[in-house]
């Protein structure tokens, strides 16, 4: 049996409707049971003003070490220090 799966995904710029068909959700599906943060290539449709549609290519889950991820989130020494 072939399955697709639909998800709505959101960034600063709004929502995005992502399709999984079944030859990529045979290969990522099992990804997108976690919350993400995910990495997505894929196709871009619109077919209506102001709806967009993803189609997935390719699926990563973005996962940061701890230290990396202090390392991303830190600002700088100088930065809020009134010298």
């Amino acid at each position: 049996q072939e399955y697709i799966k639909f998800m709505t995904l959101e960034d600063w710029y709004g929502l995005c409707e992502v399709v999984l068909f079944p030859k990529t959700y045979q290969q990522y599906g099992h990804l997108t049971k976690t919350h993400g943060p995910f990495l997505i290539w894929g196709l871009v449709q619109s077919r209506l003003p102001g709806e967009v549609n993803l189609i997935v290519r390719k699926l990563e889950v973005i996962r940061l070490e701890k230290e990396e991820l202090e390392q991303k989130l830190s600002l700088p020494e100088e930065v809020g220090h009134d010298n």
